[in-house]
């Protein structure tokens, strides 16, 4: 009865401990006025044509001890199970508009009748009063966001193309991408809302997901990460991704130390797949995954797992010195992939 009682205070404290931790990084992270695209980097968009074009010929090494960035060989009898680029399994069948095919969307619902605005149902299902819920905290959902980029992310399709203009506001013009199958699928909002009342802000941007064809020849989403909790919104989802985030120095992935305390180290905010900044002189933040600068909270926790994995190379450098950059690097990131699946 004593041990159990030691060990739950001993995650009572921890989970005290995380929460400050959490706090501090939230409120005392650098300034990042940054926005995600959406979309995924060219070199990302390679890496997955590259792997669905190989994926007949993939071979393993069954004796590396190691996961793969991608998620390949994780089920050494199945060796394309979990890696970065596949369909999404449904449980419903699609319905698109045309031919059905998925170039141009649905309109109308079964009887033939519009369907509704996006944002009026939105409206009318959520409440925007806010309350106190007793049960459970943020960090409850800004947990299950973290696990959730772990597993899942559809991107959306490059566009250039102009979503929102005045006119499609102020008359009942559609836009041509509507009917033509483009990307662009812009969200016009009824007069009178809440919170958009401007005739530029009643058109909402909003580009449909980068699409890849089944073998019937009809529309489907991808995953552009993999589906295993392996971490890779820390480490990333491609062998070029994680040597990205390395220092290649006792194992460590990079930080930027600002004053005594590590922060996550700046992306390059010329691609637009990463993140824009919408302030001069702010930067975005790089991670294993592009979504971090989505929210301050989910920064936070980005921060947290680094220095986690920095401190277990600094432990494990301790308990064997023998350790290359590689061993150090591989054994911190097992660890990290542990804590992940186990809370």
């Amino acid at each position: 009865m004593v041990e159990l009682r030691t060990v739950s205070a001993l995650k009572a404290v921890n989970l005290a401990m995380f929460v400050i931790i959490f706090l501090l990084i939230s409120l005392t992270r650098p300034t990042c006025a940054c926005q995600y695209s959406g979309q995924i980097s060219a070199s990302h968009l390679a890496h997955i044509q590259s792997a669905r074009m190989k994926r007949d010929t993939i071979t393993c090494n069954a004796t590396y001890p190691y996961r793969s960035f991608d998620g390949s060989c994780n089920n050494l009898n199945n060796p394309t199970y979990g890696q970065i680029g596949a369909m999404f399994r449904r449980i419903l069948d699609p319905v698109y508009g045309g031919d059905g095919s998925g170039s141009i969307p649905r309109l109308n619902g079964s009887s033939g009748v519009q369907l509704p605005n996006p944002r009026s149902v939105s409206v009318l299902i959520h409440d925007p009063a806010n309350f106190i819920f007793s049960m459970f905290t943020q960090l409850v959902m800004q947990w299950g966001q973290f696990l959730d980029h772990d597993m899942t992310l559809t991107p959306t399709a490059t566009n250039a193309t102009v979503c929102c203009y005045d006119s499609l506001v102020t008359s009942d013009e559609v836009h041509p991408d509507v009917t033509t199958g483009g990307t662009c699928f812009p969200i016009i909002i009824d007069e009178g809302d809440r919170y958009f009342d401007t005739v530029t802000s009643r058109c909402m941007v909003f580009y449909r997901s980068d699409p890849v064809m089944d073998s019937s020849g009809t529309r489907q989403q991808y995953n552009a990460v993999t589906p295993w909790i392996d971490g890779s919104q820390i480490y990333g989802y491609t062998d070029a991704m994680a040597a990205s985030l390395r220092s290649m120095s006792e194992g460590k992935l990079l930080v930027n130390t600002v004053g005594d305390e590590d922060f996550l180290p700046s992306a390059d905010t010329s691609d637009d797949s990463v993140c824009f900044v919408r302030e001069e002189g702010e930067y975005c933040f790089l991670a294993g995954d592009a979504r971090v600068n989505v929210f301050a909270g989910l920064s936070a926790f980005h921060t947290i797992f680094v220095r986690y994995h920095n401190k277990l190379c600094d432990r494990l450098l301790v308990l064997h010195p023998e350790y290359d950059d590689e061993t150090l690097f591989q054994e911190a990131r097992r660890i990290v992939v542990a804590v992940l699946q186990v809370r």
